[in-house]
């Protein structure tokens, strides 16, 4: 409840306490808020795509289009596209 703060004192204590409370109640007047953890489910790229190379590489220099050169790059068009 006091999360990093291994030292607490009585007084955090007590808040933490009764912060903890009055989330208890009002969840407790309204049930319906309560609601466990929802996870998205992906599915994997095998699934989806069905029968795809696995040597396709994206990370390598080889497959990339363009002037992929540190040089040639304009911070202040890359600046204003990002807007």
């Amino acid at each position: 409840m006091v999360g990093s703060d291994t030292n607490a004192d009585q007084l955090q204590l007590a808040n933490r306490i009764d912060s903890a409370v009055i989330c208890t109640n009002i969840l407790a007047e309204h049930p319906d808020w309560e609601r466990g953890p929802r996870r998205l489910r992906l599915s994997a790229w095998q699934e989806v795509a069905g029968d795809v190379s696995a040597n396709i590489d994206h990370i390598g220099p080889g497959s990339w289009k363009g002037d992929v050169h540190v040089k040639n790059i304009v911070l202040m068009t890359s600046w204003k596209n990002g807007r």
